[in-house]
């Protein structure tokens, strides 16, 4: 009983406690209500919730017109502030210390560039952004002061060529350390965007082409290392500008536009930037980097880059084996491509690369062959294109193809160098491409299904235009309902409704031919059986879509 009394007691302790709790508790919600009428009763009123809404909304564009106003006088203001403020330097160095010893100019520079450097430590949050503006000022103060040691005087400090353009390298170097140490894209920039003026600026010969190269080696690694698409990309422009602007005798420096006498090897220096830029797609996790357009603007501009350029030496210098040339091009670029999809998987880079392969192997067969020949040729090129496009599951090597295709059909009927054989080729090509793509079609690749139809659409006038080539007029009717029936027949069988249409369209060209043509100049044996066996064709239409009923 002692024990049960002890439990009794505790549990009675407990209660009382429970209770002094919930009368606090009550107490305190008291507390709150009396003093909660006041704040709501302002805001009960629809009047008052106006007039608070109101007010908040005066607010609201004073902040959004203090926060421009903020970005225009801090951010853009500082940033054309600094433009000016370098330009006024350069201007203040070269023409106000004119009269100065050249020495006492280039120190004058230095000592400028250091006081704007030693600002731009300033470690102030207030003033952070300015002297972060101040940085890249310095740097391009830096270079141009070294610059003037050499170039652009009457009497240079250094006159030694040589060693003026190494203190530039070391420059630069500085340049990209300092890009590197602050993880900065855009300061990364400067140095790339100087050392493609470096070259072009030292007008010798192999300088300029290394210095593009290891530039273009630079840039790649700020791509692959640290993922800047923009300056990496930016840089395979300017890389093959710098190559084309040294190829047409550096007209940057006031010189005549024209091709150099000599081609300088400049097409192994345009093979390694090739391959430097390629690389960059082999690098592993590539898609986590570089997004779609990046990996499309990557390969495109390298690619027709290298190819532009190479065309341009090759036709100025190599011109009596430019055939073969083109076909070193194809193979290169098409060697790239196969890497890019037996390594990578990668859809576009191995698209675009191959694509440019099949121009350059295009104009070698344009340059290599004459006429009829070259059609040959172009045409089963085509059909080349299109086996590949389905190893490479590509859907853009199929655009690229049907352009090519199309282009050479064109040139083909504009030239009016007509030959049977070469419209029977198209024939097939067109034919064999139209099935092949409508077997890969869903399973391998995907296109709009017009890209069939206009392979289909250009085989049959070609085929009706080579019969009329080899045979005989009187024949010519026949062998239009020949085809027509092989188009309708196969179209009838294999149930393909392109084809059977086709056949339909060949079966009314035939009509129109026996009645405008075949009765006024055909004998009158010839004309019978023209007509006996159109008609008999027509009936076997007409039988058969009668049975389908």
């Amino acid at each position: 009983m002692n024990e049960d009394s002890r439990k009794i007691d505790r549990l009675e302790q407990q209660i009382a406690r429970l209770e002094q709790s919930i009368q606090s508790l009550d107490n305190r919600i008291s507390r709150l209500e009396s003093a909660a009428p006041e704040r709501t009763g302002s805001l009960a009123t629809p009047t008052a919730q106006m007039e608070i809404a109101g007010s908040a909304e005066e607010k609201l564009p004073k902040m959004t017109t203090l926060n421009l106003e903020q970005r225009i006088g801090e951010y853009w203001f500082g940033q054309l502030g600094i433009v000016i403020l370098i330009i006024g330097l350069i201007f203040f160095i070269t023409y106000t210390f004119a009269e100065f010893p050249p020495l006492w100019q280039a120190i004058v520079g230095y000592g400028i560039t250091a006081g704007i450097y030693g600002i731009s430590r300033v470690k102030t949050d207030r003033f952070k952004l300015l002297a972060n503006l101040l940085l890249p000022g310095s740097l391009f103060l830096l270079y141009f002061v070294t610059l003037r040691m050499h170039f652009f005087r009457e009497f240079p400090i250094i006159g030694n060529k040589t060693l003026a353009l190494s203190l530039l390298i070391v420059v630069l170097g500085v340049q990209c350390f300092v890009a590197v140490r602050h993880r900065s894209q855009f300061l990364a920039a400067i140095p790339v965007l100087l050392g493609y003026t470096t070259a072009l600026l030292s007008d010798t010969h192999h300088f300029a082409l290394i210095t593009i190269l290891a530039t273009s080696v630079v840039a790649a690694l700020f791509l692959s290392i640290y993922h800047w698409q923009v300056l990496g990309i930016g840089s395979i422009f300017l890389s093959y500008l710098g190559f084309l602007l040294y190829l047409l005798n550096n007209p940057l420096l006031g010189k005549q536009i024209q091709i150099l006498p000599e081609h300088d090897w400049i097409l192994v220096y345009l093979l390694a930037a090739l391959v430097v830029f390629a690389l960059v797609s082999f690098r592993p996790r590539v898609n986590e980097y570089l997004n779609t357009t990046a990996r499309i603007l990557l390969t495109t501009v390298n690619s027709s880059g290298f190819y532009l350029v190479g065309f341009l030496v090759t036709f100025q210098f190599f011109r009596s084996q430019l055939d073969l040339w083109n076909f070193i091009f194809f193979g290169i670029l098409f060697t790239i491509a196969i890497a890019n999809w037996t390594i990578r998987k990668s859809k576009y880079s191995t698209s675009f690369y191959a694509s440019f392969g099949y121009i350059a192997l295009t104009v070698g067969i344009l340059t290599a062959t004459e006429v009829p020949d070259l059609y040959l040729w172009l045409a089963w090129q085509s059909a080349l294109v299109i086996g590949t496009a389905i190893w490479f599951r590509s859907g853009i090597i199929v655009w690229a193809n049907l352009g090519i295709y199309t282009l050479v059909f064109a040139i083909y009927l504009l030239t009016g160098n007509y030959s049977w054989l070469v419209n029977f080729n198209f024939v097939l090509v067109a034919l064999g491409s139209e099935r092949v793509l409508a077997f890969s079609r869903g399973r391998f690749l995907t296109f709009p299904r017009i890209f069939q139809y206009i392979y289909l659409v250009t085989g049959y006038p070609l085929l009706v235009f080579g019969l009329s080539l080899v045979l005989p007029a009187p024949y010519v009717s026949i062998g239009w309902l020949a085809a027509s029936v092989v188009y309708f027949g196969g179209g009838y069988v294999l149930d393909i409704p392109s084809y059977r249409i086709m056949g339909i369209g060949g079966f009314l060209l035939t009509v129109a031919r026996i009645f405008l043509i075949d009765l006024a100049s055909l004998e009158l044996i010839y004309r019978v059986f023209s007509f006996l066996l159109v008609g008999l064709g027509l009936l076997v239409v007409g039988f058969l879509y009668a049975r389908r009923r």
